[in-house]
């Protein structure tokens, strides 16, 4: 197959690469490393143009992170349970929040040891990237040079899901569906982000007049836009166990161990905070951090639509728990006033309460936290 006029050459030229022929060369034994690892090991063979070297490389990490998520998975489901009555808000003294985050990030690395094994710190950009199915950006076009173009159309779509503004993508999308070996065949993605799948068929439903449909649907996407949020929020705590050290490695460094622990708790801070962007990106139309209150939008909507009233205005509330300044919701609730509904009995529900309380209370700790240093 030539690759001449394939326009891939845009995306390749933020790799600093040139084109060329590929050489199919015997690709070596991948020894179990972390994903963070084969990532980097995956590049360099890719800078080298050893495709098929590149390729094992990539799947290996993807397999390896897939691992690492649900092993986190089930460190939170243990860590959530054991440390359910020690919840803070934003309104937490500070001795409260600290003792908070140590006994998270304490549960997490154990249950994490104990899960996983011994592994190595990933950084918080190589996990970004993972969650933003960034191998694949890679993974699209060694396939496309090793002439497996229904793999790479895969990979390119699985990339576009989770970064649908990347223009340069979806230029490769226009080709690949114009190959002849692909016409008429449907290209699937290797794997789909799947509370933003079920938030695509809930609007899809509210918009064909299925109101029920919607409501059901939206409330599985919003259950795992929860999940991974939590789940997200424990592989953070897990960084702060691991770096923790000891104290008088910490002192004999150069850095007081207050010092440390303050870097620490930034960074794991950081990161749970990052995560309530990250379960909402991807989406395309919304901004991240509205895709989850937007949730909550459609389910008022179509409650208000099959004239269940009471569970329209238990919407709007959580809504507005997430996004308490929004003037259009908030001129909704004074609707439902109009109508007899007494809205100010109404609170936001468990799950969103603490959502917005978790976040609330990082936001709150990570500025006295910068202040103090």
């Amino acid at each position: 197959m030539s690759h001449q006029p394939f326009v891939i050459v845009v995306i390749l030229a933020r790799c600093a690469l040139a084109l060329s022929s590929p050489t199919l060369r015997e690709v070596r034994y991948v020894v179990k490393s972390t994903y963070d690892e084969l990532y980097e090991d995956g590049k360099a063979a890719y800078a080298k143009e050893n495709w098929l070297e590149a390729i094992n490389f990539f799947e290996s990490a993807i397999a390896d992170y897939k691992v690492e998520k649900a092993g986190m998975s089930t460190c939170y489901v243990e860590c959530h349970g054991k440390l359910s009555g020690r919840a803070v808000s934003a309104s937490s003294n500070e001795t409260e929040l600290i003792r908070s985050l140590a006994a998270h990030a304490q549960c997490a690395e154990a249950c994490k040891r104990r899960t996983l094994g011994l592994r190595g710190p990933i950084s918080d950009t190589v996990r970004q990237r993972f969650d933003a199915a960034y191998p694949y950006f890679y993974l699209q076009y060694a396939y496309f040079q090793v002439g497996n173009a229904s793999d790479a159309a895969a990979a390119a779509l699985t990339y576009l899901l989770f970064n649908p503004t990347d223009e340069d993508m979806f230029k490769n999308m226009k080709i690949y569906r114009s190959l002849p070996e692909l016409e008429g065949k449907a290209i699937l993605p290797v794997m789909e982000p799947s509370a933003l799948v079920l938030f695509s068929r809930a609007t899809t439903s509210y918009r064909n007049e299925s109101y029920e449909t919607s409501i059901i649907t939206m409330r599985l996407a919003l259950d795992e836009f929860f999940r991974d949020f939590f789940v997200c929020r424990s592989n953070c705590d897990s960084l702060a166990g691991e770096g923790a050290g000891d104290e008088n490695d910490s002192v004999a460094g150069g850095r007081s161990f207050l010092a440390l622990l303050t870097e620490l708790y930034r960074r794991q801070l950081t990161c749970r905070l990052y995560c309530w962007i990250n379960v909402g990106a991807g989406h395309g139309t919304y901004h991240p951090l509205d895709v989850i209150p937007e949730g909550f939008n459609y389910i008022q909507f179509s409650h208000n639509k099959v004239n269940n009233t009471e569970a329209a205005v238990q919407a709007a509330v959580d809504y507005l728990r997430l996004k308490p300044h929004n003037e259009i919701m908030k001129s909704n609730l004074v609707y439902y006033q109009s109508i007899g509904m007494k809205t100010d009995e109404f609170t936001a529900s468990e799950q969103v309460a603490q959502v917005a309380d978790q976040v609330a209370a990082d936001r709150s700790l990570l500025r006295k936290l910068m202040q103090s240093v």
